[in-house]
């Protein structure tokens, strides 16, 4: 009887990666190799003693992260309103606000009501406001 439907390998788990060709262990040994490389340039660069700090700042500047904050901080310029972004909006902004606002304000006129025609005990009005 057979329990899992997959290869042959276990029968379980992850067996695609005990049974790689040498092309795909080249490629991921490639893979390790660059980004060891990457890692010492990266501290080479992060403790070298004589690399004039003040210029950028202490850190090291990377190209690539450099395209993600200026895209980000000029994000609205590719903003395009549609359909899906106002359902976002609205129920994330103005629909909980105004239910919010609703429920305040009508609990606490309800509240005030039933104080003025003395429904409600005078010890259980205390920290409530009648205006």
């Amino acid at each position: 009887m057979q329990r899992y439907s997959g290869s042959q390998v276990g029968e379980w788990g992850r067996p695609e990666q005990y049974n790689l060709t040498s092309e795909q262990l080249q490629i991921i040994e490639e893979r390790a190799q660059r980004r060891a490389n990457l890692k010492n340039e990266y501290f080479r660069t992060l403790y070298n003693p004589w690399k004039n700090m003040s210029v950028e700042g202490g850190t090291v500047f990377d190209p690539m992260m450099q395209r993600f904050t200026a895209t980000r901080a000029d994000y609205y310029h590719y903003f395009k309103p549609n359909k899906a972004n106002f359902m976002i909006f609205f129920f994330s902004f103005i629909f909980p606000v105004t239910v919010l606002g609703y429920h305040s304000f009508y609990t606490q006129e309800k509240f005030d009501r039933r104080c003025r025609n003395a429904e409600v005990p005078w010890r259980y009005r205390m920290h409530r406001t009648l205006v």
